[in-house]
């Protein structure tokens, strides 16, 4: 038991050896990287505005226009996962400069950045602890806890757990209505929520004033297709067939990080566009590390550091998968806890 103890202890400081040697930002890739997003939105944003603009047949149109929102939506995407590191604080060394960064992405994502910030940080402190969730995960509720909820929480709890709510509803309604309110009222959120939402008024209403009804068809779209994508990405970074969720007193930071969140390999480009977030179970053991250093430090740690891949291909399971068994030590689809139950 010693030999085990003091061998995960030098492994340990091994790693931690290792990713502090990504832990810093670096001024080069950081500014390449926010230029290349910038340019991804840029030109994807007029390829949806000349889309748009043309007149031509719509077979041809509507093809190309669906292709246009979708590489759009996916530079929203991109652009997040630069607010995302801003709000870790890990994109640039100086403060000032992750907040400004971020504030501005933030007028792009429709997510304000101090209040998202704060409650993201919350979300790494109780990751998959499964009696202390925030607003920031998707809520996941236990096989009993279910089944002796009341039939209105039930039926709502399976409508918003149906890939159809997810995938309709719940991509604009996340951006456009959940985040105009902070999920807890503290002063910096409740600022952060309204002077963001003052802000985003008064840009897209002076260009909606300029440009009319389709302001809406160049931005919403593209918002759309990005939290949608986002909310797959997510469920299956946490909610996948094999992760391990605890009850707090269970909770131990190291292992919540390797066995809760998932290792998503991914093709080069979508590894870019998702800032590297596939190595989801290294971020979340190292917060700290830049997205655009993750890779890197995941090659470095090598074999040493465990994972859990997960293919994205797995996505279709994992949104069937909804309730967590204690029983199984594992997650669930509604049919298995059905079967569970009698």
């Amino acid at each position: 038991m010693q030999i085990m103890t003091l061998t995960r202890t030098h492994h340990d400081i091994a790693q931690r050896q290792i990713i502090g040697l990504y832990r810093t930002p670096s001024a080069v890739p950081a500014v390449l990287n926010l230029i290349a997003a910038g340019a991804f939105y840029a030109s994807t944003l007029t390829l949806v505005v000349l889309c748009l603009a043309i007149d031509a047949n719509a077979a041809i149109k509507l093809p190309v226009l669906g292709i246009s929102y979708l590489a759009c939506g996916l530079a929203v995407i991109k652009v997040f996962t630069i607010q995302h590191d801003c709000g870790h604080e890990s994109y640039f060394r100086q403060s000032y400069l992750n907040r400004l960064v971020g504030r501005f992405c933030s007028l792009i994502t429709f997510i304000p950045f101090a209040a998202w910030k704060e409650e993201h940080a919350e979300h790494h402190a109780c990751f998959a602890r499964i009696d202390e969730q925030t607003l920031g995960d998707v809520a996941l509720l236990t096989v009993e806890q279910f089944n002796f909820a009341p039939m209105w929480r039930r039926i709502w709890y399976r409508v918003f757990r149906s890939p159809l709510f997810l995938f309709s509803i719940a991509p604009l309604g996340f951006i456009l209505f959940r985040q105009r309110f902070p999920s807890k009222l503290r002063q910096g959120r409740v600022v952060s929520c309204i002077s963001h939402t003052i802000s985003i008024t008064i840009i897209y209403g002076c260009l909606l004033y300029l440009s009319g009804f389709k302001t809406l068809l160049v931005f919403l779209p593209p918002l759309y297709v990005g939290s949608a994508i986002g909310i797959a990405i997510f469920l299956v970074e946490h909610q996948f067939e094999t992760a391990e969720w605890v009850n707090t007193p269970e909770w131990e930071f190291r292992d919540a990080a390797i066995n809760a969140s998932s290792y998503i390999p991914m093709p080069s480009l979508i590894e870019w566009i998702t800032g590297y977030i596939g190595y989801h179970h290294l971020h979340h053991f190292s917060p700290r590390i830049p997205s655009y250093h993750l890779k890197a430090c995941f090659g470095a740690l090598g074999s040493q550091f465990p994972n859990k891949p997960v293919s994205l291909f797995s996505i279709p399971r994992t949104l069937r998968l909804g309730l967590w068994s204690h029983d199984l030590g594992r997650l669930v689809t509604f049919a298995e806890a059905a079967m569970l139950s009698r």
